[in-house]
């Protein structure tokens, strides 16, 4: 059986506004799409989920469970969009990182970088770290992997 996450979406926006036209002002529908929503969203788990009265929409028994595993649903759809959502970042970065750093690990990540954010251009600087450092300090590196010593540090 498959839910459709719109009517999960409408179910949650019932309960947490308490009712179906506010429900349906969240999701910019009118009160009786929502209501179809929730007709259709019942049928489908062949169990009525709300009490409803012409004052009131409360959670019955069956709802309350139902709830708790729509909103699981919908944070792990959420979690999984954001996962492989393409991020719509463009430009630059001059990013540096020390010659220790140099080899397959950095090739690597800088491929699923650019995979996974193909209109940044990144200008790699492989350096020392005091070449680094002097670089963080004038400004000329938006980013850097680099270690830090503090002698004030025990």
């Amino acid at each position: 059986m498959f839910f459709d996450p719109d009517l999960l979406r409408a179910f949650v926006a019932v309960v947490e506004t308490g009712g179906f036209t506010k429900a349906g002002e969240r999701m910019n529908l009118s009160q009786s799409a929502i209501s179809h929503q929730i007709r259709k969203l019942e049928e489908q788990a062949g169990s009525a989920l709300l009490k409803r009265t012409t004052r009131s929409v409360t959670l019955i028994e069956d709802g309350e469970d139902f709830l708790r595993h729509a909103e699981q649903i919908l944070a792990a759809q959420s979690l999984l969009v954001r996962r492989f959502q393409r991020a719509p970042v463009t430009g630059a970065v001059r990013l540096g990182v020390p010659e220790t750093y140099a080899g397959d690990r950095l090739t690597a990540m800088l491929s699923r970088f650019s995979r996974r954010f193909p209109a940044v251009r990144l200008n790699v600087a492989v350096e020392s770290y005091g070449a680094l450092s002097e670089q963080i300090q004038a400004g000329t590196l938006d980013l850097a992997v680099n270690l830090f010593l503090r002698e004030d540090v025990e």
